[in-house]
């Protein structure tokens, strides 16, 4: 055998040799191509553009920083050709020598998006929707199609999509796929919104105008992404016009708007944007009462491109509040604020090697003034966030990706009440929320996989299971016949933070946020996502999709608390099912946008099950656009919804006070009128539905002014949706009844 191995080595060392002398020079004549897209008027950059040399059959997607490379290209010249929706095809020269990497940009020429052209099949955001079920993309555009009640909001528009339920048409907060409101991470370009609304949760406040893209994760979300139990918001903001300085000035039946963007110098530019409350009656239409509210936000952004390398640098600040001041000495006041810094960096830090590192710093609050009241107590909120978090994108020789990062936010959380007794609490905590993840993506013949893991440091460090803090997540897609592709999703995913409300609440005003104890189990949640999407035809695209959401682990109120020593909250279970399906039809003059869910929603505490009040059986979307000019167009929006679970009241009895022991209360106290409950949520309220009409005409008065003259008309056919039954005294108020508004925009 030593003999053999003497004879066989120097001569297999030499064909070793050989081989890699004659692999090395075919090696040398390769190179990657890199660059950036963006927008040659604005200057700015346009996210998921394909990419592609058809000549060789290779290719790529640009990311969300408008980022693209293609790697291992032979020595030779290629024609390179970028493309995406909304924008000129655009085809390029280029010549391929030696080993250096070659930088080519492109900027696309934006054109009137006509609707034949608009095929949601996944092709405009590959990198997402190739892999993944449950994912939607929406941009700018797409958003200003939903009819609105008065100004653009972002969090609204998205509630078209399957999956996301409303439990009242004048309340943004929504809940996905049977999770709860507090179950949603919201980003702004990486910065966490613990409080995203204005005005009880009426509107957002975020300004669609300074949204490029968002991405919405329903379930099952990639690695990158953890601390929430049931879906991810990220938004990225734009980077404002680099060529010319404009501006922009809207009014509307709620509030004021004014936007200036442009370039500092050759390299840098900004975008900043400010909107206020003016017409404080407005509110009565949604609130059918007088409320002496005002509102402000604010955003800023701040960006520095390296025109030597494809590096890309930016400063963001946000800042909302919402000041509720009562001339009723009885009724209490409210405030409630958001601040937000954060700085982004976007830069290749070798040949292959892309980083994306947000680091960000936030100060959220609220608080109750009862001043008189004989029922709120006084209570304040506070959070004070610091986070860094980078993402890392490695890219190969073949189509395999590799993603890995980090993510650390350490959330001081203070909690103040006092109590009917006039008792002080003060909660205090700071949740360590340090994580690590990593994920890779391969192809095999028409099978893609997307596989990752999210390690949960700080759940470790607190004492949390290792089935807990190690959270896979796995996508994987199977081409079909034709373009149809079969889906597959799994994940698991935990939270640390919970907010304090009553579900059973019709409009919550206070919604403070607490750490969850160490005595409890942080929530967890597993998803399971199965579908099948893809074109039966050339202008129609379908997606259904089936899920199951095992929550092993909420955090409740405790139904049994007697004392003082019982626990407030304590662990229970549920469960939530359904199915989703998402078409949509494009033809030379319209757009439709059809959506359906259906959920089961089931919670356990401690052996009592019961349905919470989101649990919506049914919900329709229909979304109808009709471009009738190029300067006018025209979109149609029904809605239904079955109906929502409800406790119904069965009797009233005496609550005896015992305030004061002389004379013998039971003898002489007739006590206070109190209600009797049946079965929670054992009852169902009427179906909800309504028709809104949105149309849209743009005008140049001069040639360098264009104005946009938009009419919302809500609830069409005036239907009269129940917001609540007063249990004391028997009156139904209903939701938003007929509503025509107006919104003029200018822009210069």
């Amino acid at each position: 055998m030593s003999q053999l191995l003497r004879f066989l080595a120097p001569r297999f060392l030499t064909l070793f040799a050989l081989t890699v002398c004659s692999i090395f020079p075919l090696l040398a004549q390769q190179s990657d191509i890199r660059g950036v897209v963006s927008d040659s008027s604005s200057g700015e950059r346009i996210p998921y553009v394909n990419i592609v040399i058809a000549s060789i059959n290779k290719g790529g997607a640009a990311n969300a920083s408008g980022f693209y490379l293609i790697p291992s290209v032979p020595a030779g010249t290629y024609q390179v050709t970028a493309s995406a929706v909304g924008f000129v095809r655009q085809i390029r020269t280029v010549t391929v020598r030696g080993t250096e990497p070659v930088t080519l940009n492109f900027r696309l020429a934006s054109q009137a998006v006509e609707l034949e052209e608009i095929v949601v099949s996944g092709k405009s955001k590959p990198e997402l929707l190739d892999v993944q079920t449950s994912v939607h993309v929406v941009d700018k555009a797409e958003m200003k199609l939903v009819p609105v009640t008065t100004q653009g909001d972002v969090l609204k528009s998205i509630q078209i999509l399957p999956g996301f339920v409303s439990t009242s048409d004048v309340n943004s907060q929504f809940n996905v796929r049977g999770g709860g409101s507090d179950q949603n991470l919201i980003l702004l370009d990486g910065m966490r919104i613990y409080n995203p609304f204005h005005a009880f949760g009426l509107f957002s406040s975020f300004d669609p105008d300074i949204i490029r893209s968002t991405e919405v994760y329903t379930g099952a979300f990639p690695p990158e992404f953890g601390g929430r139990l049931s879906s991810v918001i990220n938004m990225s903001s734009r980077d404002g016009n680099s060529s010319v300085m404009s501006g922009q000035a809207n009014i509307n039946f709620l509030s004021s708007k004014v936007q200036v963007e442009g370039p500092i110098s050759e390299s840098l530019q900004a975008i900043f944007t400010g909107r206020k409350s003016v017409f404080s009656d407005t509110f009565k239409e949604f609130l059918k009462e007088q409320v002496p509210l005002s509102f402000y936000d604010a955003f800023l952004k701040v960006t520095l491109n390296n025109s030597a390398s494809e590096d890309k640098y930016s400063l963001q600040v946000m800042a909302s509040e919402d000041d509720l001041r009562s001339a009723d000495a009885f009724e209490p006041d409210y405030k409630w604020s958001s601040r937000a810094v954060g700085l982004e960096l976007n830069m290749l830090s070798s040949d292959r090697l892309f980083w994306n590192v947000f680091v960000s710093a936030g100060e959220f609050s609220s608080e109750r003034d009862p001043k008189s009241s004989e029922t709120a107590q006084p209570s304040s909120n506070t959070i004070k966030d610091l986070g860094l978090r980078g993402n890392v994108t490695y890219y190969t020789d073949s189509k395999d990706l590799y993603f890995f990062g980090f993510e650390m936010s350490f959330p001081n959380v203070e909690y103040s009440l006092v109590n009917r007794l006039g008792q002080q609490t003060r909660i205090a905590s700071t949740l360590a929320d340090v994580s690590v993840w990593f994920r890779y993506q391969t192809h095999w013949d028409g099978l893609t996989t997307d596989v990752g893991l999210r390690g949960d440091v700080g759940s470790l460090v607190k004492g949390s299971s290792f089935g807990a803090a190690l959270q896979p997540r796995i996508n994987a897609s199977l081409n079909l016949l034709g373009n149809w592709k079969a889906k597959v999703s799994y994940g698991t995913t935990t939270q640390g933070m919970v907010t304090v409300t009553n579900e059973d609440d019709v409009i919550p005003i206070f919604i403070p946020w607490i750490v969850i104890s160490s005595s409890l189990d942080p929530e967890q949640a597993t998803h399971y996502v199965v579908g099948i999407d893809g074109n039966p035809f050339e202008k129609l695209s379908t997606s259904v999709q089936a899920y199951y959401k095992n929550y092993s682990s909420l955090v409740t109120y405790n139904r049994d608390k007697i004392d003082s020593r019982d626990p407030d909250y304590i662990n229970s279970t549920g469960e939530s099912y359904g199915g989703e399906a998402l078409v949509r039809l494009s033809h030379s003059f319209l757009d439709v946008y059809a959506a359906y869910t259906l959920t089961w929603v089931n919670v356990n505490i401690n052996g009592f099950e019961y349905s919470p009040r989101y649990d919506r059986r049914h919900t329709v979307n229909l979304l109808t656009s009709f471009h009738i000019a190029r300067d006018f167009d025209v979109a149609v929006r029904l809605e239904f919804g079955s109906g929502l679970p409800f406790t119904q009241s069965v009797g009233f009895y005496d609550k005896l006070t015992l305030r004061n022991g002389y004379p013998d209360p039971f003898v002489t106290e007739t006590g206070q009128p109190r209600t009797l409950y049946g079965e929670k949520n054992a009852a169902r309220l009427p179906s909800y539905h309504r028709l809104d009409l949105n149309a849209s005409y743009r005008v140049s008065l001069f040639s360098s002014v264009k104005t946009a003259v938009g009419i919302n008309l809500i609830n069409l056919y005036n239907r009269k949706n129940i917001f609540y039954f007063d249990r004391t005294t028997g009156q139904r108020y209903n939701m938003l009844g007929f509503f025509p508004s107006a919104n003029l925009t200018m822009e210069f």
